[in-house]
C-alpha cells in the first residue's frame, strides 16, 4: 500500500485531476509523477497527492542479490572502476546510466558527497546523498589525479567506461546469479534502505527519482 494512500485529495483544479486519473491506466506510474509535478508547482494546481489504485503486475522483476552473492560477484574483478562503480549502484540505487556519465566535479571527497545534476537522472531531477566509508574509500581511489571534468569510472588505460555487459554477465553467471541485471542493484538499494514505514518514506525523500509505484513494488 502506498505511504499516502490515507491522506485526503482536496484538488484544486478537480476537471484537471479528473481527466488525469480517468485517460491514464491505474498502473502507470506517469499519473503520479504528473501528479505530484503539479503537487509542487507555484501556485500548485492540486493541494495533495492522491492515492492511486494499481493494476496487478505481471512483468514485475523479483531480482535482489545477497551478501554474499555480492561478494563473490565483485571477486570476479578486482579492478578498481569495477568495485566502485558496483558499490555504488548497490548503495544508492543509481542507473547504470547516470553512474556511467558521473564526473570528477560531482564527488565532494572532503564534504563526502556525490551530487546527480538535474538533467542527468532519468526524471531529470538532482540528487545528492553521503558517502558510506566504504563509497568514499573507493572513489577517493577512482578521482585521485583527475580534472574536474573527466570520468569517475576510468579502465585502467584512462578510457572511460561506457558498457561492460559481457564482464557483468560473466561475473554473475560466477556469483550463481546468471539472470541479474544491474538495474536489480536498484531494488538490492531499495531493500535495504526500507526496513519499516518512516524508512520508507525516508527513502523517497532522498531519492526523488523513486516513484512511490516503484517502491511498492519492492516493499
Amino acid at each position: 500500500m502506498s505511504i499516502l494512500s490515507e491522506i485526503p485529495l482536496i484538488p484544486k483544479n478537480p476537471p484537471l485531476l479528473q481527466r488525469c486519473t480517468e485517460s491514464v491506466a491505474p498502473s502507470s506510474g506517469r499519473v503520479e509523477a504528473d501528479v505530484s509535478a503539479w503537487y509542487q508547482a507555484t501556485p500548485p494546481k492540486v493541494y495533495y497527492i492522491p492515492h492511486f489504485p494499481k493494476l496487478e503486475e505481471d512483468n514485475v522483476r523479483q531480482g535482489f542479490l545477497e551478501d554474499e552473492q555480492y561478494d563473490k560477484l565483485l571477486s570476479y574483478c578486482p579492478q578498481l572502476w569495477f568495485q566502485a562503480i558496483v558499490e555504488v549502484g548497490k548503495t544508492y540505487g543509481w542507473r547504470i546510466g547516470e553512474l556511467i556519465k558521473l564526473t570528477v566535479d560531482q564527488v565532494n571527497l572532503v564534504l563526502r558527497t556525490i551530487r546527480l545534476h538535474p538533467g542527468r537522472t532519468k526524471n531529470k531531477k538532482g540528487s545528492e546523498v553521503k558517502m558510506t566509508v566504504r563509497v568514499h574509500e573507493l572513489l577517493t581511489l577512482c578521482v585521485g589525479g583527475k580534472g574536474s571534468d573527466a570520468a569517475v569510472f576510468t579502465r585502467p588505460n584512462g578510457k572511460a567506461v561506457k558498457h561492460f555487459t559481457k564482464l557483468w554477465q560473466r561475473a554473475c553467471e560466477f556469483a550463481g546469479v546468471p539472470n541479474l541485471l544491474f538495474h536489480d542493484l536498484r531494488r538490492t538499494a531499495a531493500r535495504n534502505f526500507v526496513s519499516g514505514y518512516f524508512l520508507k518514506l525516508l527513502w523517497l525523500v532522498c531519492l526523488p527519482m523513486v516513484t512511490r509505484a516503484c517502491t511498492s513494488r519492492i516493499c
